[in-house]
């Protein structure tokens, strides 16, 4: 059986095909432009396969021309362009062996190379997809039937030769006949082998006379259209590239816990994409948050490794921060990684057991964030991008969290109140979108943080504002009498950027204040290192 030419021009196998399936089975936009391409472009559906294989893929490797269908020429060069950008590799740190951002960068570069191809040329592959579709297929068709003819023919020519072979060394009288008929067997597989041979050729002759059109219109748009479709293809990767290091970078920092936001289903990270790309201040907020993320995570991981102790042991389990060097040496390994994964999920790891100078874990926090109407938008932002930040620093420890927004003495607080092993990301969302507006009250949200500290929780008290509300001596004498009976923490974060403040009352009731100003300079982790 003669090898037919595929369409797909980057080496693939099933599972890949059926993973780019279910994702286009998931993704109602990806669905769309395929359906968009295939109207103008008959082989546009196996480009968008190759495009998430030149993304996804550990090691893709494109086809040789002679491998790859008359009507897929212009398709393999479109993804060599791709593939020699400088940008390419830099896509690919953020695409590689990842479904969700390989199919949005498709999204991109799919509606890019779309429009490169004019006109002319798509008519031109779709008359070649026809004759590939019509007149061709019939020869194969015609070719494998002569062939399956040919070769029945050869096998029955052989048991007649075997039948007569068999008659003779037996004495048979009917040996002469027997051979006869052996003879005309053997002939008549000749002719169908003939047959079949002459019908392979009439297909890979015009098969080969639809390559020859193909490459001469592959040249022919090379020469008019190259250097502007290489600008073009740029230019694409570019914004894929862009597009990609922004969605991880807003999505991770979204992410409660490591690789929560990993877990999500293609659905749910989808979701969350369209929402920050339709909310501003989410976007802003986010990228706040993942500088004080950082921050906090290295802050934190110096506060742990001073407290810990020596190794005592290896055991199983999934604590990545524990890994001995050699299951991290696997999970580098791209033939290893699945192995990697499904040993994750078992628990089935080698990890450090350590004794510990002293426990890990620490009491609560509690966040109060100024939503009163003197806050600026710009204020606003830093303290969502710091309270998240601290909420992810106190998680890393997993500590109970709680969230106090407040506004005017008649406004109702709005707490979030998150328990150890309870994150979610739908709460810090929550937590960033609502702003109240009205005039600031600082005694409510301060007796409400007391409150939960005199009910047993052990916390600290995070006070963020513009620092523009006064405080009554009466409040000041109770509230400072309280701390003496049941020890408590208040540290104050000023919101000295994008709008006027105040301190003189945070230093009433403050044991440090902290300017916002200072947290974006490398001293910023003093705050996180106190908390």
């Amino acid at each position: 059986m003669r090898r037919q030419l595929e369409e797909n021009v980057v080496y693939s196998d099933r599972y890949d095909r059926r993973t780019f399936a279910s994702i286009k089975g998931r993704a109602v936009k990806l669905q769309g432009l395929e359906e968009k391409g295939l109207a103008k472009l008959p082989t546009y559906a196996p480009l968008l396969m190759d495009l998430y294989s030149i993304l996804y893929k550990a090691d893709p490797e494109i086809k040789p021309k002679e491998r790859v269908r008359a009507s897929e020429r212009v398709n393999r060069s479109l993804v060599e362009k791709v593939m020699d950008t400088k940008q390419y590799p830099e896509l690919r740190g953020y695409t590689y062996l990842d479904e969700f951002a390989s199919s949005m960068a498709v999204l991109t570069l799919g509606e890019a190379v779309l429009e490169l191809i004019p006109e002319p040329v798509k008519q031109k592959l779709q008359q070649m997809k026809q004759q590939e579709q019509g007149e061709l297929q019939d020869m194969v068709d015609q070719a494998q039937e002569a062939q399956q003819a040919a070769d029945q023919a050869g096998d029955e020519a052989m048991q007649a030769a075997m039948a007569a072979a068999q008659a003779e060394a037996d004495g048979n009288p009917n040996a002469d006949d027997l051979q006869q008929q052996a003879n005309e067997a053997k002939d008549k597989a000749q002719q169908m082998s003939n047959q079949a041979r002459q019908a392979w050729m009439t297909f890979e002759q015009a098969q080969q006379k639809l390559a020859e059109q193909a490459d001469q219109l592959e040249q022919k748009l090379e020469a008019q259209m190259g250097e502007k479709m290489r600008q073009a293809i740029r230019k694409a990767m570019k914004e894929s590239r862009d597009e990609a290091e922004e969605h991880s970078e807003t999505l991770q920092a979204w992410g409660t816990e490591p690789g929560e936001i990993q877990k999500l289903s293609y659905e749910e990270k989808l979701a969350l994409v369209e929402k920050l790309k339709r909310s501003d201040k989410l976007r802003k907020v986010a990228k706040i948050l993942g500088r004080f993320r950082r921050m906090a995570v290295a802050k934190q991981k110096e506060k742990i490794a001073s407290r810990t102790g020596v190794v005592t042991n290896v055991k199983r389990g999934n604590d990545l921060r524990r890994l001995v060097p050699a299951e991290r040496a696997m999970l580098g390994h791209p033939a290893m990684r699945m192995d990697f994964i499904r040993r994750f999920v078992s628990k089935q790891l080698f990890v450090f057991e350590t004794e510990e100078k002293q426990a890990l874990g620490q009491g609560p926090v509690i966040v109060c964030i100024d939503n009163s109407g003197s806050i600026t938008d710009q204020q606003e932002i830093w303290e969502k991008g710091l309270a998240l930040g601290l909420y992810q620093c106190a998680d890393y420890q997993n500590r109970h969290f709680i969230f106090i927004q407040y506004g005017g003495s008649s406004d109702p607080l709005a707490v979030v109140e998150i328990k150890k092993s309870e994150a979610s990301y739908r709460k810090l969302i929550e937590v960033a979108e609502y702003f109240l507006g009205g005039g600031p009250d600082f005694e409510k949200p301060l007796k409400k943080a007391r409150e939960y500290i005199e009910k047993g929780l052990k916390a600290d008290i995070v006070f963020i504002t513009d620092g523009h509300c006064a405080v009554s001596s009466d409040f000041l004498l109770d509230f400072n009498t309280a701390r003496k009976k049941v020890p408590f923490n208040v540290y104050s974060v000023l919101l000295n950027l994008g709008g006027q403040t105040s301190s003189a009352t945070l230093e009433q009731f403050s044991d440090d204040i902290f300017k916002i100003s200072e947290l974006t300079v490398e001293q910023a982790g003093e705050v996180f290192s106190v908390v």
